[in-house]
């Protein structure tokens, strides 16, 4: 197993991980690979592929002294040994709580926890299953710790575990193994832990819980690095010596008997009062067995437990421990009998949200397995214990999940740079169906507007036509017309409209991109923005600026037209009567020539305008213009209008809001939107549920 990169420059690739639950009573490792199936497999150490006793057997009679046990191993081989042989060796248990610690106590269990795991990584290097790796791969290690420590519980494990040869240690919160653990054996759906889920490690050192999700994975550890199995351990220490008042046992051995058999008698006693569903009438019988091969016999009952267990005081033995190691847990030992079951109700108690929504609660840890757990956590959680999930082999969830959660790891990070580098063409696909929208809504706009107005216009101007009148009275009736039309009103409702669409296109492209990439999330809440809200002044100026527009192309320029035609005429020989002077047309082309063309054509325009066209002067009208040509040059109006009124949709200025700043908008929206969801995209939102697989 290669231990660090050959490249210090290069980020080689992990052909997986290793996971190390390391814990106050025992430890777990597991390796998994990359590959499509996302498996776990145990490393057997000291010679059991289940989790093995956290302790060491220490030699003092060598300069150094030397490990010669470990596991399982070191506390058989302690058993055996006589007791003067026992006076040269140290028994080292239960001393991961303790590594930041203060004093020689934290500097010894620094140095246990170190040689112990020194002791795992030649175990782990021996493993069949660990692969030689080659020059272009690495096996990153992560080790559990709890998510609320002490001080720089972290960054000491991590520190320890790659003095102890483990490359690329990280510590990674206990909790994530857990549920990925969970996730991993389906004990757990992904629609659960979507929604939010607790996860209470209850283990040999600490009470640790977390709120957690796939989505954002831990969000809420609270918990007491003080409060572990180890003061029930001492409970049924002091329990078995009142029963057993002959015992004589050194301090050596008193450390052995609190931490390592009577932790034994009270997993024993625990397991069977879970048996017998935590009757109250449950009653205990058992042999245990103690250092220098004796043996001790013990009685006790789920009543007196409970009783002990409401007014626990640390032994002379735990005190003396928790003393030297100082700090939270040597505090227990100077206050006066602590009530364990309340403690721990208040500690689950103390981080919950009682709004936050609990669709499972995992009970994991050694100390879960005691059958008041279940009971405290549907209490302080109202949880059903149908919604309850326990680890069937505690030791085993948290190593393999840690190795579990490093692959999705690795995974996630990989996804996310694959869905950044696809990002720009996402979001010119939106952008595209955007304005592409947009362009029917200006269509439909300016159809919806100008369609109704310019058939009214062209009846105004036949009516004008056939029936006479002056040109001045007919815009004035066109100006009327397009007040009548309410275009603040109807712009209104159109760009509400357009808001509404564009939001359904944002909403539909959001989830086809989820789908494609295989993110199990609801399309995030459409937050408005400040540019898509066209406020009311707004949309009072722009109707403004579209009435103007139509009053200039469809009233002045259109009657302007019609002037202008009449006027060249008045030069010509095709008007039989002047409108200017009633005269005939070679007396107003010699009123030109006297005045001038461009007087004249000013003048005559005035005069167009204002003139009361009667039957003799339509007569003479109808001669230059008819009424197909003055239809077309409605057309033609209209024509203009649509164009200039499209254009001042389109248009963005400072003052104003328009389609086209709600579309871009709308395309910045969707890519904060995509570039957040993939910065806070999961780790465990890798796993899928099974639908989703077969649709993927």
């Amino acid at each position: 197993m290669k231990k660090s990169p050959t490249n210090g420059f290069v980020e080689l690739p992990a052909a997986g991980f290793i996971g190390i639950d390391f814990g106050t009573s025992s430890t777990h490792v597991a390796v998994c690979f990359q590959g499509e199936r996302i498996q776990a497999e145990p490393i057997a150490l000291s010679g059991k592929t289940s989790a093995v006793q956290t302790c060491l057997l220490w030699d003092t009679s060598t300069t150094p002294p030397t490990v010669c046990a470990f596991g399982d191993k070191a506390l058989q081989r302690f058993f055996s040994l006589k007791a003067e042989e026992r006076a040269s060796h140290r028994l080292a248990v239960a001393f991961k709580p303790d590594i930041a610690g203060q004093g020689e106590a934290a500097k010894r269990a620094c140095a246990d926890t170190e040689a112990f795991l020194r002791k795992c990584f030649e175990a782990v290097s021996k493993c069949p299953s660990i692969p030689s790796l080659d020059e272009n791969s690495v096996l990153p290690t992560v080790v559990g710790v709890p998510a609320e420590v002490v001080g720089d519980h972290k960054a000491l494990t991590a520190g320890l575990a790659t003095r102890a040869g483990f490359s690329q240690v990280s510590a990674v919160d206990e909790p994530l193994g857990a549920l990925a653990f969970h996730l991993a054996n389906g004990s757990v759906r992904p629609e659960q832990a979507r929604k939010g889920l607790l996860v209470v490690d209850f283990g040999g050192g600490t009470l640790d819980i977390a709120w957690m999700d796939t989505q954002h994975g831990l969000r809420k550890p609270w918990g007491d690095p003080t409060l572990g199995g180890r003061l029930f351990d001492d409970l049924f220490f002091q329990w078995l010596v009142e029963q057993n008042p002959d015992l004589r046992l050194s301090p050596a051995d008193e450390a052995y008997a609190w931490q390592v058999s009577c932790r034994d008698l009270k997993e024993r006693f625990s397991t069977e009062w879970a048996e017998n569903e935590g009757a109250p009438s449950f009653h205990f019988t058992d042999t245990c067995t103690l250092p220098g091969r004796q043996f001790a016999e013990f009685n006790g009952s789920a009543s007196d437990f409970l009783r002990r267990a409401a007014q626990y005081s640390p032994s002379r033995a735990a005190r003396d421990y928790f003393d030297a190691v100082g700090g939270p847990i040597a505090e227990l030992s100077r206050k006066g009998p602590v009530d364990l079951l309340n403690r721990i109700r208040t500690e689950l108690k103390r981080g919950y949200d009682p709004q936050v929504q609990v669709e499972c609660v995992i009970l994991t840890g050694g100390s879960c397995a005691w059958p008041f757990m279940p009971q405290l956590a549907s209490e302080v959680f109202g949880v059903q214990r149908r919604q309850m999930v326990t680890s069937a082999q505690p030791e085993l969830a948290i190593g393999q999940g840690l190795a579990i959660y490093n692959v999705l790891r690795d995974r996630n990070r990989k996804k996310q740079n694959e869905l950044r580098e696809k990002l720009p063409e996402h979001q010119a696909r939106f952008e595209t169906a955007a304005h592409e929208l947009t362009d029917r809504w200006i269509k439909e706009t300016v159809d919806t507007l100008v369609t109704p107005l310019c058939g009214g216009v062209e009846a105004i101007y036949l009516d004008w036509y056939r029936n006479g009148g002056t040109l001045n009275a007919t815009q004035e009736k066109v100006k009327l017309a397009i007040a009548q039309l309410e275009l603040t009103g109807k712009l209104k409702q159109r760009y509400g409209n357009l808001r509404v669409d564009l939001d359904r296109l944002y909403h539909e492209h959001l989830k086809n991109w989820l789908k494609e990439s295989h993110i199990e999330r609801e399309v995030p809440t459409i937050v408005t923005s400040r540019t898509q809200e066209v406020s009311f002044p707004a949309l009072e100026q722009q109707a403004q600026h579209i009435a103007s527009n139509l009053v200039q192309i469809i009233g002045l320029t259109l009657a302007g037209t019609i002037a202008a035609t009449v006027a060249i005429a008045v030069h010509g020989t095709h008007i039989a009567v002047s409108p200017i002077s009633g005269l005939l047309t070679a007396g107003g082309a010699f009123f030109a020539s006297v005045v001038g063309y461009t007087l004249v054509d000013d003048f005559i325009r005035d005069k167009v305008m204002a003139w009361n066209w009667g039957p003799n002067s339509r007569a003479a009208l109808q001669m230059v213009l008819s009424e197909e040509s003055l239809k077309e040059k409605i057309t033609a109006s209209r024509q203009q209008a649509e164009q200039e009124m499209e254009q001042l949709l389109r248009q963005e200025t400072a003052e104003l809001d328009s389609a086209t700043s709600l579309v871009k908008a709308k395309v910045q929206q969707y890519r904060e939107t995509v570039e957040r969801t993939i910065d806070e995209l999961g780790v465990l939102e890798q796993f899928r549920t099974k639908r989703s697989s077969q649709e993927g």
